[in-house]
Parts: structure tokens; C-alpha cells; sequence
């Protein structure tokens, strides 16, 4: 029986391989700190180390080697196929040697390298790919010099300030790195305030005289003193691993939506990146002001997108992004979810990874499968998500049975089975197995992969039919699959087209009902705008056959877009005038200085203009008589 398990899925602890891989790493852009990591044939080299006394001497993996020319580099003695820790937090096994001890390059982010086919790679962190996607999308500079209620960079104190910082500054870049490093040594992080949620004042001005704010008052501090040397700063949305997280990025905080904020600067035609909170060793706690550090350092200023996106994410609202974004995380959650498995080919790996599966682990993977399945009940890997769901419960019921034999041939011979019906995936072999086995542990599946494969013949029919009742049947039946969509679009089309001949015969009011039908199964702005335009025509008639002030008032209210608006408009100017004299003449002097003052807030310097004018004073004079 043992032998004819073989197949069953068992989990080996793999590393994740769905992070970017490049060959060469740049931790910071700025002119000072140039140093970067490049791999060739197992060999690392460094690049670019300072010239000075506290980097005479690197070591790495206990090998001590001098520095020349501000190169030096290490054979990296791995050789198979691992990810491999090379720098940790830039404590124990990276060290940059002197006289009198050492000192930190890295900056406290730990990078790991990948070993693939004899091949080392330097792994990117997995948000990357979606900090790309917004760090290099279209962003006007002149859009963020301009003061609004959070930055005031037009306040006299805050120029004042920005002036005091930077007096010593020649260039953009040497300001911008002043204005970082003083945010950063005098602003105090309020940590009160934080576990409070009860953050005090955040707004440029109110952070700059407090003293003491969270990220939000630091970003919008660095930005207002940025803008105020016309400088352009946005304040930047996003997810950082901060107070609160692991510290790393995982399946269940990569999709984390906005807690933080810091900055970017538009510099000599690019964007810099700056968060001075994070830069900052500055806290306001249980009511005092305790100084740390002040400014830690420059690993928040201006590091290059690779090394910021150790633990910074970015969020954007746009739909056109998100939807690429959404594709991007849910690749990364399901990899690394499957990368930790594999199916085992021989017995003897069966019984090397027995006692870890015992120990509990395997419940924890099946956590993570069905962490999958519920933050996308429809994803793309669903499928084969349900169907490892199905392998794990197996591995857990023949772990927890001492007895092997309870996994007897009948229920072999239904895996056996429903796998080759999976792999056809046709109506019919799937129909063969729901016959066989209508009770059968994969049933449930089966049923969808059928009612999706009948979704497709069903719609390979209906497509392109310009008969609404069998694309509202089809949409009735198929409404959770994705042809839906296609057939509520044609569908929308379809209805659309009814409405453009019922408005070509100016039958506005079944225009108007068509329209409306449409935009039930496609909400697009052409389409509301065609019903606007029918129901414009619809007021305006009203108004054309008895033109009097109330229709025409309607007509502005309900169409201020409408093609007669300018001609309503002019009329409505005349009928008012008319109407006030009217009443004038009968001595209603209220309801005649209510209209006279229609004339006059149009600010018309013609001759009812004018009469107006006079007509209101004479009421106002009779009244102060009386």
C-alpha cells in the first residue's frame, strides 16, 4: 500500500523563488554613497567603498581582505541550488573593520542571493515589481509646488525656517538632505499619540511648532519646506513594516493597504525618494520629550527603489494600476504558497520528511492554501489550489492513521480516476466521473469545471446574437463565469443602438428607456451622456411650448449641460424683466424686487439692466418711508 502512495503530495520546505533576481545591487543613490555589489561566476565584488580609514578592511564569512582602489571582492561558497542569507541586518556576518571596531555600510536591511543552476543572483524584494509600477508612473513636478491646507509652504514661518536650513546650501540636493536631516533631528515621532490614535496636529505649520507628530506631520513638514524653496515635494501614500509587523514582507502583508507616508523630490529631472520618520530617533513618550539619536542616518535619503522596497511598499488609487498591481501580489502569494511543495518520487523521500510532516507543519501549509482560496475565491490558480487543498487533507488523514491499509484501493482508484477526468477536461469525461462517483470527494469541483466548460459552448453559440432574450438568458444562467461580462457588454450595445434610432425619430422618452437599459449592463460616461441628452430634449419642450419662468428654471436645474442651456437662459433674462414689471404696475413691489433682482445679478449693463437697477431703489425708498 505504502508504494502506492507515491503520489500524494508532501511538503518540502523550499525556499520562495518570486522575487525579482539581478546581478548587480545598489543600495543609495547619493554622491557620497556610492558603494554597490555586483556577482560574476560565484564571485562577489564590491565597488566604490570609501576611500577613508573606516573602510581599510572588509570581512565576509570570516575572510578579512584589504581594500584597493575602493574595490574588493569574495567567492561566495555556495554551490547548490539555495537562497542564502549574505548580509543580516549588517551585524554578524558584515563588517567593515578598523582600528577601533566597525561600522555598519548596509544599513540594517538584510539581503539574500539565490543560487540557481550554478548561478548567483541577488534577490529583489517581492514589491518591487509593484513600487516600479508606481514610482515610475507620469507625475508633473509642477503639480506639487504649489501650498494647500496640509503643507503650507506659503507661511511666512515655514519659508523662514527653510531659509535658516539651507542657508548654507548651493544646490537642490544639498538642500533637499538639509531639510531631511533637520526633520529628521528635531521632530519627535509622538509615540503617545500613535497608540492613542490620537495623532495631534499633522499639518505642516501645526507639526512645525508642536515639535512632535507621526509620519504623516513628517511628510507633510518636508514637503512644505521643500515647496517653499520651489522645490517640487509630494507627500507619498503607502505600507511600510513598521510598528505592527513582522518585519518582512509575507503573503499576508504584502497586500496590506496604506499606514505610512514619506516623500518624493524632484531633483535635477528625477525623483528622490525621503523618509525622514524613519530617519529620525526622535520620541515624544508618556508626555515627554525624550531625545534620542536624533538623525540616525541616510538610509532613507534618496536610496535607490531596489533597496527602499526592503520595506517600503507604495499605494496608488487607479484603477489602471491597481489591476496590474492585484496580478503582481496575487502571483507572489500563490508561488510562494506552491513553492513550498513538491511531489515526492520514491519511498525513501517519503520517509525522510514523515516525522516533520507529524510535527504539525502541514497544517500550517494548508492554512496558507486556504488563506488563497479566501482572499481570491476567484483567482487564477484556484483550481489548483482546491485540488492541493484536496492532496494536504489526504497527507493529514494518512499521517494520523498508524494503520496504512485504511487507505485502501477504493479510494485510490477515485484519485487515479479523477485525475485523468481533470486532465481531459472535457464535458464528457467529467460528466463519466460525476456518474461514477456522485458523492465522490472531488464532486464539487467537478460540478464547477463543468459549469464552466458549458459557460464556453453555451457562449460560442450566443455570441455575437442580437436577440436580448437569449443574452439575458445567458447572463441569468452564466452570471459568475467570465463570459458574463462579455455578453452584459454586448447586451449594453444592443440596447444602446435601440436608443440612437428611437432619438434619430426624437422618441425621447423611449430613448431615454433604452439608454437606461443599457447602462444597467455598461455604466460608461457615452452612454450616460446620450440619456442626458434625450432627457434634455424632454425638459426643453416643456419649456418651448409654454415658455414661463418656472419650466425654464427647470430646465437650468435639471440640464446645465443641455445644448438650449445659453438659449434658456437669454429667454428666462426677458420673462424675469416682464414678469417684475409686471408686477410693478399691480404695486406687488416684493414679488417685482425679487425678479428685478434676477436682472440685476446678471450684471447686464443693457437698458433692463438699468431699469431694474432704478425700479429696485424706488421699493427700497418707498419701504424706508413707511
Amino acid at each position: 500500500m505504502k508504494n502506492k502512495l507515491i503520489f500524494i503530495l508532501l511538503v518540502v520546505l523550499l525556499p520562495t523563488c518570486a522575487s525579482s533576481q539581478v546581478k548587480e545591487f545598489k543600495i543609495s543613490n547619493m554622491p557620497d554613497i556610492e558603494i554597490s555589489f555586483t556577482i560574476k561566476d560565484s564571485i562577489m565584488e564590491l565597488f566604490n567603498v570609501p576611500q577613508d580609514e573606516y573602510y581599510n578592511y572588509i570581512q565576509f564569512e570570516g575572510e578579512k581582505k584589504k581594500v584597493a582602489d575602493g574595490k574588493v571582492s569574495f567567492r561566495l561558497p555556495y554551490e547548490k541550488d539555495d537562497r542564502n542569507l549574505i548580509f543580516s541586518n549588517c551585524n554578524d556576518v558584515w563588517k567593515i573593520l578598523n582600528s577601533t571596531g566597525y561600522k555598519n555600510y548596509c544599513n540594517g536591511w538584510d539581503l539574500y542571493f539565490f543560487v540557481e543552476n550554478g548561478e548567483c543572483f541577488f534577490e529583489l524584494p517581492p514589491v518591487y515589481e509593484i513600487n516600479k509600477l508606481i514610482y515610475f508612473s507620469d507625475k508633473n513636478p509642477q503639480d506639487f509646488l504649489t501650498a494647500d491646507r496640509s503643507v503650507q509652504s506659503d507661511n511666512e514661518e515655514i519659508i523662514a525656517k527653510a531659509k535658516e536650513i539651507t542657508v548654507n546650501c548651493e544646490t537642490d540636493y544639498e538642500k533637499a538632505k538639509s531639510i531631511h536631516d533637520w526633520v529628521a533631528a528635531n521632530i519627535y515621532y509622538n509615540m503617545d499619540g500613535y497608540y492613542s490614535s490620537s495623532y495631534g496636529s499633522t499639518d505642516a505649520l501645526g507639526v512645525l511648532q508642536d515639535k512632535k507628530t507621526v509620519c504623516q506631520g513628517y511628510a507633510n513638514l518636508t514637503a512644505a519646506l521643500l515647496r517653499s524653496l520651489q522645490i517640487p515635494c509630494r507627500v507619498v501614500s503607502g505600507y511600510a513594516l513598521g510598528i505592527g509587523t513582522r518585519g518582512s514582507w509575507s503573503i499576508r502583508n504584502i497586500g496590506e493597504a496604506t499606514n505610512h507616508a514619506w516623500n518624493e523630490a524632484f531633483i535635477s529631472g528625477r525623483w528622490i525618494i525621503i523618509d525622514a520618520t524613519w530617519d529620525s530617533d526622535m520620541q515624544y513618550r508618556n508626555g515627554q520629550f525624550e531625545r534620542g539619536k536624533g538623525l540616525r542616518g541616510w538610509k532613507y535619503f534618496d536610496p535607490t527603489l531596489e533597496a527602499f522596497s526592503f520595506d517600503h511598499k507604495y499605494c496608488v488609487y487607479d484603477k489602471t494600476i491597481n489591476e496590474k498591481i492585484a496580478n503582481i501580489t496575487e502571483d507572489y502569494i500563490w508561488q510562494t504558497i506552491s513553492s513550498k511543495h513538491k511531489k515526492l518520487g520514491n519511498d525513501t523521500k517519503m520517509n525522510e520528511y514523515i516525522a516533520e510532516l507529524v510535527s504539525g507543519k502541514i497544517k500550517d501549509f494548508l492554512q496558507d492554501y486556504e488563506f488563497y482560496k479566501k482572499t481570491y475565491p476567484d483567482g487564477r490558480y484556484v483550481n489548483n489550489c482546491e485540488l492541493d487543498i484536496i492532496d494536504m487533507k489526504m497527507i493529514i488523514e494518512y499521517i494520523n492513521n498508524s494503520n496504512l491499509t485504511i487507505y485502501n484501493m477504493e479510494t485510490m482508484t477515485e484519485d487515479n480516476f479523477w485525475r485523468e477526468s481533470e486532465l481531459k477536461n472535457t464535458i464528457e469525461s467529467l460528466s463519466i466521473y460525476k456518474k461514477k462517483y456522485p458523492s465522490g470527494r472531488y464532486i464539487e469541483l467537478c460540478e464547477k469545471n463543468m459549469r464552466i466548460l458549458n459557460a464556453k459552448e453555451t457562449w460560442a453559440i450566443t455570441n455575437g446574437s442580437k436577440d436580448e432574450n437569449k443574452l439575458l438568458d445567458f447572463i441569468i444562467n452564466y452570471y459568475d463565469c467570465s463570459e458574463s461580462d462579455l455578453a452584459k457588454l454586448q447586451l449594453s450595445n444592443l440596447y444602446e443602438a435601440k436608443g440612437d434610432m428611437a432619438k434619430v425619430d426624437s422618441s425621447w422618452d423611449k430613448a431615454i428607456e433604452f439608454y437606461n437599459k443599457a447602462i444597467v449592463y455598461n455604466n460608461s460616461n457615452s452612454i450616460v451622456s446620450k440619456k442626458n441628452y434625450a432627457y434634455s430634449e424632454i425638459v426643453y419642450s416643456k419649456f418651448a411650448t409654454n415658455q414661463n419662468i418656472e419650466n425654464g428654471e427647470n430646465y437650468m436645474a435639471e440640464c446645465p449641460d443641455g445644448k438650449y442651456f445659453f438659449n434658456v437662459y437669454e429667454k428666462l433674462y426677458i420673462l424675469y424683466f416682464n414678469a417684475a414689471e409686471f408686477e410693478y404696475k399691480a404695486k406687488n413691489y416684493k414679488k417685482a424686487r425679487e425678479y428685478y433682482m434676477k436682472i440685476v445679478d446678471r450684471e447686464r449693463k443693457d437698458k433692463m439692466f438699468t431699469t431694474a437697477e432704478k425700479q429696485i431703489k424706488k421699493i427700497n425708498k418707498n419701504e424706508t418711508k413707511k
